[in-house]
């Protein structure tokens, strides 16, 4: 394969295009407050049916308080962010000050990332930004 040298100028400006349109998709997650009770359905019911109990409950923490937890009850009857946990490490790069839908799209990221097959890894990425638009619609009703 070879570079088409003719095609420089359209791949940079649909690059930047891109890049641009990326921004300001994370600064419009970074000004949406999402509300605790919006937050709390969304994980105890689209997140849990889509990524399983242990992910959603992960997902919670981490966006509440910025640690991943381990479930002490596997088998506890309870939604995620009710369960019964023992809090763990700091994750990198969690925002704490308070839950916004970027904060929450970074934890999905982060847990995402820790799948051991690349499919699995790439498969939960592409399924962040949809997850996020139900959260932030979910948010706006509540």
């Amino acid at each position: 394969m070879h570079l088409d040298i003719t095609r420089i100028e359209e791949f940079l400006r649909d690059g930047i295009a891109d890049a641009t349109a990326d921004r300001a998709r994370l600064e419009r997650r970074q000004r949406t407050e999402v509300r605790p009770g919006a937050l709390r359905r969304w994980v105890d019911d689209l997140l849990r049916k889509e990524w399983g109990v242990k992910a959603a409950t992960r997902v919670y923490h981490i966006a509440l308080r910025g640690c991943d937890v381990k479930l002490v009850l596997p088998f506890e009857k309870a939604p995620p962010s009710r369960r019964t946990v023992e809090v763990g490490a700091k994750v990198p790069g969690a925002i704490t000050d308070k839950v916004n839908a970027f904060g929450v799209s970074q934890a999905l990221s982060w847990l995402a990332k820790q799948r051991r097959e690349l499919q699995e890894h790439l498969a939960r990425e592409r399924q962040i930004g949809p997850l996020i638009q139900r959260l932030i619609a979910l948010n706006r009703f509540n």
